[in-house]
């Protein structure tokens, strides 16, 4: 089995079940699930015609599902899959949604059935879903358009089979009702509907990541909704994939829509919303999507954080911190939350009235010997004297101490936030080498570099006083300058400073500190701390664990340099101008047999040649083949779409019986031709 689709799969299990509102499903073997699906008096309801002593007994309840099953099954004479999608009970009465995994019921492959002494079918379709509040019960069904799709929310009585009112027409993606049942919540994708006691539209708008919500070109997931205790309020929290970006409040009698944006991305199952509150528990402990992160994130025994944040002050109070553990915060009041002991098993509670009692004269000031820490970058490409994007073989690793109120966002980016308002400042090390022109000063470089990417550039910066230059300690010629015009808005210093590593090119480190925190670091301790080496060559050394038996061994090998990674795992890269971003992926698969990877996508392949198969010098057996790939995308920012073509390197290469390496990396198309293959195979051992 391939550990990294393992990994996935089994994050892909936790989430389903972990998340803040967890869709409710039938499992014919679990009382509590059963008991979840139906009304909130559904102990009393199922009473009816059962004895206590079945009601308590989990056997009795999938008797009960089997037989309402099999009576289905008889009834349609469908014999094959039918799967039990939601049942509820409205007095003596079971409504119930199957699902029949059967080729020929494609098109209309859920029922909704009645079933009292016998079943009754109501409704064919596809994607039924039902509620139920009283007497009533609610039901949707996507209807086929030519070019489309449409949802429709009709009402029946249990009491009448007459009555039948549509109540919504529309797009949909789920809907549900409020714990009181007194509004019903509708979503469309990303735009949330909310309807009144008379179905009337009381709310309706589309949420967004940002902090302005609006429109950004970025995938929208929603994560989760919490009803506020007297369901006059509904929070929803926006991401993507496993991660929550964005919290919105609706107040729904006044139909007003506040967005909390704080700059940080939340892992779904390390963070706890107090609906009535406003505040969140959360871990810095990521989601992570690839077993080699995973791996990477313990090996380095990253130090993980849990904090206490309160959205409308933007208070916030670290509670307490693991070695790559996370915590599963969960609140038990407007006070009170638990978590994962980060030294043992038991939960620790933590009480916010308890802390502020005990707050005293310590305070979270920054303790002043921790004011630095120590940060690199790393680029593989040079930016020429207007600015453009070059790849070099000469790769510059840049060292040196940045503050310490910074976090690591991604490989060489750096962040903090300024918790009353969400503003953020940041260091980037990547991507800021610039290429010296020697026919003019150092000082003449500087100020060129300056205005390059700075639209908001101060031209006559450089006319006062605030300059300096000179010699670090480590012997590089230097130049720093304070500008506090360009941000003035915000209350932000930007600090610049430009060093010659050599003979050839500049680097330039900007970054941004507000003003209550620029006295704090002296930028001298910056400039005299960096330091630079070179790397040749196209490629940096990664290697990857494989267990055989009880032995531990690495595995190095060589991968393209000019891939990052991202602060999920993933490496990647983005070549100048408007083309897509290219993927690399490495793993050990312990498949018994050598495989290739295949490609059973829609994209069509258009091989460059046979599988090519042969040893590499250290002895190992490999094989690898190139696909060429033309793919569509939009450029952001544009409404047209445009073409590129793409080429992706598969590789495996046989480590032992037990073991391949795999790997696949994605090139543009000029890019190709600077990676050697055989370079990668021969660097295996």
């Amino acid at each position: 089995m391939k550990s990294k689709v393992f990994l996935i799969m089994f994050l892909v299990v936790i989430l389903s079940s972990c998340s803040f509102q967890t869709d409710k499903s039938s499992d014919k073997n679990d009382l509590k699930n059963i008991e979840e699906l139906n009304d909130e008096d559904a102990d009393e309801e199922l009473n009816n015609g059962i004895t206590e002593e079945e009601l308590n007994s989990k056997e009795n309840h999938a008797d009960i599902l089997d037989r309402i099953i099999n009576d289905i099954k008889n009834e349609s004479e469908i014999y094959k899959d039918i799967t039990l999608k939601d049942i509820k009970k409205i007095q003596g009465t079971y409504y119930v949604v199957v699902k029949v995994n059967e080729a020929e019921m494609t098109d209309h492959d859920y029922m909704l059935w009645k079933y009292d002494m016998s079943p009754e079918l109501l409704i064919t379709g596809n994607s039924i879903n039902i509620l139920s509040k009283d007497n009533y019960y609610f039901v949707s069904y996507r209807i086929d358009l030519k070019y489309s799709t449409e949802h429709t929310i009709t009402k029946y009585d249990n009491n009448d089979e007459n009555y039948e009112k549509v109540i919504y027409e529309g797009g949909f993606s789920k809907f549900n009702l409020s714990p009181n049942k007194e509004y019903m919540y509708i979503q469309n994708d990303n735009e949330v509907i909310i309807l009144g006691k008379d179905y009337e539209v009381l709310f309706k708008n589309k949420l967004y990541n940002n902090a302005e919500n609006t429109e950004d070109g970025r995938f929208v997931d929603m994560q989760f909704i919490n009803w506020t205790k007297d369901n006059k309020k509904l929070w929803v929290g926006t991401g993507y994939n496993a991660s929550v970006m964005t919290f919105h409040l609706i107040d729904i009698e006044n139909s007003t829509l506040d967005t909390f944006f704080t700059g940080e991305n939340y892992g779904i199952m390390e963070i706890a919303l107090n609906p009535d509150n406003s505040c969140i528990v959360y871990s810095t402990k990521p989601e992570f999507y690839e077993s080699g992160a995973y791996e990477e994130f313990h090996n380095n025994q990253t130090i993980v954080y849990l904090y206490f944040l309160n959205l409308e002050t933007n208070e916030k109070i670290e509670i307490s911190k693991s070695v790559t553990r996370g915590f599963r915060p969960e609140w038990i009041s407007n006070k009170i939350f638990e978590y994962n002991n980060p030294d043992g098993f038991i939960r620790l509670i933590f009480n916010i009235d308890d802390y502020y009692l005990n707050l005293g004269k310590e305070n979270n000031l920054e303790n002043e010997k921790n004011l630095w820490q120590d940060a690199e970058g790393t680029t593989p490409f040079v930016n020429d004297k207007d600015g453009n994007w070059y790849y070099n073989e000469t790769t510059y690793k840049i060292a040196l101490k940045i503050p310490s109120i910074y976090h690591l966002d991604s490989p060489g980016d750096y962040f903090y936030w300024r918790e009353e308002d969400g503003k953020g400042c940041f260091i980037s090390l990547i991507n800021y080498i610039y290429e010296l022109d020697k026919n003019t000063s150092f000082i003449e470089n500087v100020k060129n570099i300056y205005l390059l990417n700075n639209s908001d550039a101060n031209k006559n910066i450089f006319d006062n006083e605030i300059i300096e230059e000179g010699i670090t300690d480590n012997g590089y010629k230097y130049a720093y300058l304070a500008d506090d015009v360009t941000d003035y808005s915000n209350d932000r210093v930007l600090s610049y400073i430009f060093v010659q590593l050599d003979d050839n090119v500049i680097c330039r480190l900007d970054y941004g500190l507000f003003s209550k925190d620029f006295g704090k670091f002296d930028a001298k301790v910056i400039t005299n701390s960096i330091t630079h080496t070179l790397t040749k060559g196209h490629f940096r050394e990664e290697f990857l664990t494989v267990n055989v038996d009880d032995a531990i061994n690495k595995v190095y090998f060589k991968v393209p340099y000019f891939y990052i990674q991202n602060y999920r795992g993933v490496f990647y890269y983005q070549t100048p101008g408007k083309e897509p971003v290219y993927f690399l992926d490495y793993f050990i698969d312990d498949m018994e047999e050598f495989t290739f990877y295949i490609n059973d996508g829609d994209t069509e392949i258009e091989y460059m040649g046979k599988v090519t198969e042969d040893y590499t010098k250290n002895g190992y057996k490999y094989s690898y083949y190139v696909e060429k790939e033309v793919q569509s995308y939009q450029p952001y920012g544009s409404e047209k779409w445009e073409e590129v073509t793409r080429f992706i390197t598969n590789i495996s290469v046989r480590l032992d019986e037990n073991s391949v390496l795999k790997m696949k990396y994605e090139l543009s198309e000029e890019d190709f031709s600077l990676i050697d293959i055989n370079d990668i195979l021969d660097s295996v051992h």
